[in-house]
């Protein structure tokens, strides 16, 4: 499976619901883009939420 989140201190805050109980242990893989010239709308967005949460 594979989704797309954003890191917001101690948090990952995924776009989309997955079918896994919670208490459910799960190991996540990492791979971070650090791309920022052509940044989508939605990305743009939650860029600039997590700036406004600091």
């Amino acid at each position: 499976m594979k989704i797309k989140g954003i890191k917001c201190r101690n948090t990952i805050e995924i776009f989309q619901d997955i079918n896994i109980p919670d208490g459910q242990e799960i190991v996540i893989e990492i791979l971070y883009d650090d791309s920022t010239i052509n940044l989508s709308a939605e990305s743009q967005f939650w860029k600039t939420l997590e700036t406004f949460r600091q």
